[in-house]
C-alpha cells in the first residue's frame, strides 16, 4: 500500500514538470519569455512565463467548456467564452500592470523625499533605499527591495535601480537614476 501511495504522489509531480517544461519550450521558441516576464514583473504577478502560459491555456480551454455545459450547448455564449478565455488573461495582466505603475508613480515624490532626507542625514544610498523599503508601501517598496537584493549580490545599486525604472516603465524614475549616476 505504501508503494502505491508513493507512485500516486510521484505521478502528479511528473505531469507538472512535463507541462512546465513544454510550456517553457513554447515560450522560448516563440520569443515570448522576455516580453511576458516583463509584463508579469510590471503587474507584480509572481509567476514565471511558462506558468502564466499554462494558466492562460487552462482558462482558454476550461472557460468555454464550462460555459458550453452550463448553457446547454449555447454556441453564442460559448464563442464569447472562447474570446474571453483568450483575451481575458492578457487584459487582466495589462490592467494590473497599469494600476501598479500608477501606484508606483504616485508614491515616487514621497519616496524621493525620504531618500533625500536619509542622504542628508548621512546615510549611504543603499541605506537610504533600505529605509524606503522598510517604511514604504508596495509597489515601490517591493521594487526597491528587488534592487537592494541585486545590489547585495554584487550589481551596482544604480544598475539595479535602472532595472526598476525599466520594469515599471517610469521615465521619471529613470531620470532619478541618471541624476544619481551623475552625482556619484
Amino acid at each position: 500500500a505504501g508503494a502505491g501511495r508513493a507512485r500516486e504522489k510521484a505521478q502528479p509531480r511528473g505531469m507538472r514538470e512535463t507541462a512546465l517544461g513544454l510550456a517553457d519550450e513554447i515560450v522560448k521558441q516563440r520569443g515570448l519569455e522576455e516580453t511576458l516576464s516583463r509584463k508579469l514583473d510590471a503587474g507584480g504577478v509572481p509567476l514565471k512565463a511558462s506558468e502564466w502560459l499554462i494558466l492562460h491555456i487552462g482558462i482558454a480551454l476550461l472557460l468555454p467548456l464550462l460555459v458550453l455545459l452550463i448553457t446547454n450547448f449555447n454556441l453564442v455564449m460559448t464563442v464569447l467564452a472562447v474570446i474571453t478565455g483568450l483575451l481575458g488573461p492578457l487584459v487582466y495582466l495589462t490592467i494590473k500592470a497599469g494600476l501598479r505603475t500608477r501606484a508606483f508613480l504616485a508614491q515616487l515624490p514621497d519616496t524621493l523625499q525620504l531618500v533625500s532626507g536619509s542622504l542628508s542625514a548621512g546615510y549611504s544610498l543603499p541605506q537610504a533605499v533600505d529605509a524606503v523599503v522598510r517604511q514604504g508601501n508596495p509597489p515601490i517598496s517591493d521594487e526597491l527591495r528587488k534592487a537592494l537584493v541585486e545590489a547585495r549580490l554584487g550589481a551596482p545599486i544604480e544598475d539595479a535601480m535602472e532595472d526598476v525604472a525599466d520594469r515599471m516603465g517610469s521615465k521619471d524614475f529613470a531620470w532619478v537614476v541618471m541624476a544619481i549616476r551623475v552625482q556619484r
